[in-house]
């Protein structure tokens, strides 16, 4: 399933990384993971929802596949491999890597993906927590050893999650 770079309202994929003819409805549930802002607060994600969720998973499991995206004005892209949600800090471009140097003491990472960022910083010592509204990104970050991930949409943000030094959105 797939992640999007701008507003989408359809979307599919096959794990052998072909689109499929007819493109199934995705919900405005992933329009939080880029950058949309709604005033009401959003239930969790279901499993047919989460086509980003689904992506990270497949390619952490070993499946291969190319992320599709088909926006409301007709624009459709093959997008960029899944692995560059995985990378290797060496990896990351230059202005990722000055950005999260400014990180110190507790961290927030909001849209934590498959947990590239909170993995590099917890490496470092840091005590991170990472959310995302995908409960299988977050499934996706704790099998790569995460210790604080959860499913939370950013609309129910709060204290109960702690307070934090530094807080991240560090999407792509």
């Amino acid at each position: 399933m797939s992640w999007v770079k701008a507003r989408c309202t359809r979307v599919d994929w096959r794990r052998d990384g072909t689109a499929l003819s007819k493109l199934k409805i995705l919900q405005e549930a992933i329009g939080a993971r880029i950058g949309h802002v709604y005033s009401q607060p959003r239930a969790m994600m279901k499993k047919i929802q989460d086509a980003y969720g689904q992506a990270m998973y497949d390619h952490h499991c070993g499946h291969g596949g190319d992320v599709v995206i088909e926006r409301d004005d007709g624009y459709v892209e093959v997008d960029w491999s899944l692995a560059t949600y995985f990378s290797d800090f060496r990896k990351w471009p230059n202005r990722l890597k000055k950005a999260i140097k400014h990180s110190k003491g507790r961290v927030l990472d909001i849209g934590c993906g498959a947990g590239r960022h909170s993995l590099y910083l917890q490496k470092k010592g840091l005590k991170v927590t990472g959310i995302d509204v995908s409960p299988l990104a977050i499934k996706t970050c704790k099998l790569r050893g995460l210790r604080n991930a959860k499913a939370v949409p950013i609309e129910r943000v709060g204290p109960y999650l702690g307070t934090f030094d530094t807080i991240l959105m560090l999407g792509n």
